[in-house]
């Protein structure tokens, strides 16, 4: 199976990203390889999320990012603008610097966390979440981050056309110490 890149936003140390593939069979192995091309040592995470139902071709309905800075605590994906079907499911992902060492991440009520890293002594703080829609408006994640967020924080928002009810399996991939 093949991955796209649907939509990055990069930052000076840290990018987050979003992807999909369409159309994969479901089996008990789920391998997914993530090719990394930065040189310095780095730490990276991979979040692989399976949804049943999601459109076979032409899924992927809507994009968009921000990067965000300041001492607001809060940061947004950026809007999705009005969704083609009312039945999506929505991907957003945030990174942020506090420079505090310890982190505490929560997006808005709706959205479902898959994965958060909240130590920022050694990585960036960041969360990934979902939520499965039943309407064609448009879709903003609103982080709440303590302490404040630091400068270049990087956010993003795909949606994903065809899910009304979704069976959802997660796979969390720290790949650490790469470059």
């Amino acid at each position: 199976n093949t991955y796209s890149r649907d939509v990055t936003q990069g930052a000076v140390a840290w990018d987050v990203a979003i992807g999909h593939a369409e159309n994969i069979a479901s089996s008990a192995t789920f391998t997914v390889t993530v090719d990394v091309t930065q040189t310095a040592g780095v730490t990276m995470y991979a979040v692989a999320l399976e949804f049943s139902g999601v459109a076979t071709s032409a899924a992927l309905d809507k994009t968009n990012s921000t990067l965000a800075g300041g001492a607001s605590g809060t940061m947004l994906s950026g809007a999705s603008g009005a969704l083609a079907l009312a039945d999506e499911v929505i991907l957003v992902v945030c990174a942020a610097n506090t420079g505090s060492g310890s982190t505490t991440i929560a997006a808005e009520a709706g959205y479902t966390e898959v994965a958060e890293e909240l130590d920022d002594n050694f990585n960036q703080a960041g969360e990934a979440d979902y939520k499965i829609v039943s309407s064609t408006a448009s879709e903003e994640c609103t982080w709440t981050i303590t302490p404040d967020i630091g400068a270049n924080a990087p956010a993003a928002i795909a949606t994903l056309k065809g899910v009304a009810a979704a069976t959802v399996r997660r796979y969390t991939m720290p790949l650490l110490g790469v470059g």
